[in-house]
């Protein structure tokens, strides 16, 4: 048999995912716009935190928290108690309109590096 004869096409099936009918690429680069999202390691279990920019939400592992707003000097911060650890939200402004306002979250006064989820 010569290299290339015989070989069938095996056509493979493809899966679309679809959110709310947008493609699921289209759906998390609309929700990254609008949520931030970090999830970490906190006394021994993982911690989802999530932002809604537009309101300021926060919530943790699907609930809203109470939180309180503050001015500060460089922008905002938005206080939260995350299971007894005190933590925030930072709002400051990357000076840069198309990159927009840059949110940073503080746990125990370490900053939590941001999931790309």
């Amino acid at each position: 048999m010569k290299l290339c004869e015989g070989l069938n096409t095996i056509l493979i099936g493809v899966i679309t995912w679809q959110v709310n009918g947008k493609s699921y690429k289209k759906f998390t680069e609309n929700q990254s716009k609008i949520l931030k999202t970090w999830f970490f390691p906190l006394d021994g279990s993982y911690v989802r935190v999530v932002l809604e920019k537009g309101t300021l939400d926060v919530w943790v592992n699907g609930r809203k928290l109470d939180t309180a707003g503050e001015f500060v000097d460089d922008g905002t911060e938005t206080h939260f108690d995350l299971c007894g650890h005190p933590s925030y939200i930072k709002a400051v402004s990357s000076g840069n309109r198309r990159e927009g306002i840059i949110h940073s979250l503080v746990v125990d006064n370490t900053e939590i590096a941001e999931s790309l989820e």
